[in-house]
C-alpha cells in the first residue's frame, strides 16, 4: 500500500507543471499516490492533463481559490501516512521519495522532513544549495530554533517550503492561516514544530525554481510587518533576541524603501531601536559564535 500522498499544486503554468509531473513519475521509489490539484483560472492545465496524463488522479478547483485555501483544500483530502504539497514550478530529483522513505523509517516521531535543494534562479543553477550542514541531517526541535535559521544573523540557509513531507497523524486538524501574508508558510512550520521536531535532509532532493512569476523574488514589507505582529501576539514562538533580529531586518528595509510612508515620529523610534540594537549586538557572545559556525560551514 502506498505510504505517501503527493499533491502537485498547479496554477496557470502547464508547461512548468508538465516538467514537475514527469520528475515525480520518474522517481526510483514508486510507493506513492500522485494527485494533480489544479487551481488554474483557465482550462489549459486540464486540457494538458487529460491529453498526456489521463491515468493520474486530477482535481479541478473551480472556481479558483486563494493559495492558502488551496493548501487547506488539499489537507482535507489526505488519506495516507505522509503527504507532500509540491509546487508546479519545481522539480523532484530521482531519489526524492526513496530518501524520504528511508528517513521516515529512521525518524518515525518526526512531524516533517525538509530536504535540501539545488536552486535554479531565473534559469541558471546556483553553485550553493539551499542550505549548508556538516551532517547528513539536521534536527530542529523548537519554534525558536526554526526562527533562528530563518531570521537570525549568520545563518546558512533553509529547506525550501515546497519540498516538505509531513506525517499526517501528527499534523492532525491543523490548517494554514493567512496571518503572515506571503510568510504564512513560516507560521505553518512554527505551528507544526510546536507539536514535534522537524528534520532537514542535507542531500539535495529537488530543484527549487526562483523566477519572476513566483513569490521568491518579491518583497512585501506589509506582509513582513504582519508576520512581526504575529510573533508579538504569540511570544511562545520567539524570544527577545530573535524578535529584535527580525525587527532590525525589517526596519532596514523600511528606511531603505522609497515607497514606505512612515510618520516622522515612527522613523525616529525606528532609528533609536536600530542604534540600540547595533550596540547590544557587539556585547553578545552568541553573535560571535554564530559568525564562527557560519564561517566553518562556508568552507564545506
Amino acid at each position: 500500500m502506498p505510504e505517501l500522498d503527493i499533491y502537485l499544486l498547479c496554477h496557470n503554468r502547464p508547461e512548468l507543471a508538465k516538467k514537475a509531473i514527469d520528475s515525480i513519475l520518474q522517481q526510483k521509489y514508486q510507493n506513492f499516490n500522485l494527485t494533480i490539484s489544479d487551481n488554474s483560472t483557465n482550462d489549459e492545465m486540464q486540457t494538458m492533463v487529460s491529453s498526456e496524463y489521463p491515468n493520474i488522479r486530477y482535481i479541478r478547483r473551480k472556481p479558483s481559490v486563494p493559495a492558502i485555501d488551496h493548501f487547506n483544500q488539499c489537507l482535507q483530502d489526505i488519506s495516507l501516512e505522509y503527504f507532500c504539497l509540491f509546487h508546479d514550478d519545481d522539480i523532484m530529483l530521482p531519489e526524492y521519495t526513496e530518501s524520504i522513505h528511508l528517513f521516515t523509517q529512521t525518524y518515525p516521531e518526526t512531524i516533517a522532513f525538509g530536504p535540501n535543494a539545488l536552486i535554479e534562479l531565473n534559469g541558471k543553477i546556483e553553485e550553493k544549495t539551499s542550505f549548508s550542514a556538516n551532517t547528513s541531517s539536521k534536527s530542529i526541535s523548537t519554534p525558536q530554533d526554526l526562527l533562528k535559521v530563518y531570521f537570525g544573523r549568520y545563518q546558512s540557509g533553509i529547506a525550501p517550503f515546497p519540498g516538505y513531507v509531513y506525517k499526517t497523524k501528527k499534523i492532525g486538524s491543523l490548517k494554514f492561516t493567512t496571518l503572515g501574508g506571503k510568510y504564512s508558510d513560516v507560521i505553518w512550520l512554527l505551528q507544526i514544530i510546536s507539536k514535534s521536531p522537524i528534520t532537514w535532509i542535507t542531500k539535495p532532493l529537488l530543484m527549487y525554481n526562483i523566477h519572476g512569476d513566483n513569490d521568491g523574488l518579491k518583497e512585501s514589507l506589509n506582509d513582513r510587518l504582519k508576520f512581526l505582529g504575529f510573533l508579538k501576539q504569540n511570544p511562545s514562538f520567539s524570544n527577545k533576541r530573535l524578535t529584535a533580529d527580525y525587527r532590525f531586518f525589517i526596519y532596514k528595509k523600511v528606511l531603505g524603501s522609497k515607497t514606505a510612508i512612515t510618520h516622522p515620529r515612527r522613523i525616529k523610534r525606528i532609528r533609536a531601536f536600530m542604534r540600540n540594537y547595533r550596540l547590544c549586538r557587539f556585547f553578545r557572545f552568541e553573535e560571535y559564535l554564530d559568525m564562527f559556525k557560519k564561517h566553518n560551514l562556508q568552507k564545506l
